[in-house]
Order: structure tokens, then C-alpha cells, then sequence
């Protein structure tokens, strides 16, 4: 069997997996379905907010390394 004839055994056993779980009704649609449900309102808001003050921790983190970089008090 050559190279070529493997990849494409490959590519079809794994697209013959793939495709039903996406479907309508697959494993994967329905976890995508439940998220979205769950996270409408209060949830996703709060998600959100942590996000927020992940990215301002993290940006005033690389600030005040760099400051601290800059005047060589580490």
C-alpha cells in the first residue's frame, strides 16, 4: 500500500467519525447547544468580568515590570 493510500484511508475514517458528531442531533452540537443555554444572562456576564480583570492584571503586570526594568530596581 502506498503513502498515498494510507492518508486518504485516514482521511476518510476520520471524517466518517467527524461528520455525525457534528449533525444535528451529534455529541458535539448537543454540548454546543447546552453552552450557549447555560450561558445566557448572569453567567456569561460574569465571565466576561473576570476576563476584563484578567486582561487589566496582566497588562499593569507587564507595566510595572517594565517600570521596574527601566529604573533597574529588580
Amino acid at each position: 500500500m502506498t503513502f498515498f493510500r494510507v492518508v486518504q484511508q485516514v482521511e476518510n475514517r476520520f471524517w466518517k467519525t467527524v461528520i455525525p458528531l457534528l449533525s444535528h442531533e451529534g455529541k458535539i452540537m448537543r454540548v454546543i447547544r447546552t453552552t450557549k443555554q447555560a450561558a445566557h444572562g448572569q453567567g456569561r456576564n460574569i465571565g466576561f468580568l473576570i476576563f476584563i480583570w484578567a486582561a487589566i492584571g496582566f497588562v499593569s503586570g507587564m507595566l510595572i515590570g517594565r517600570i521596574l526594568l527601566i529604573f533597574h530596581l529588580l
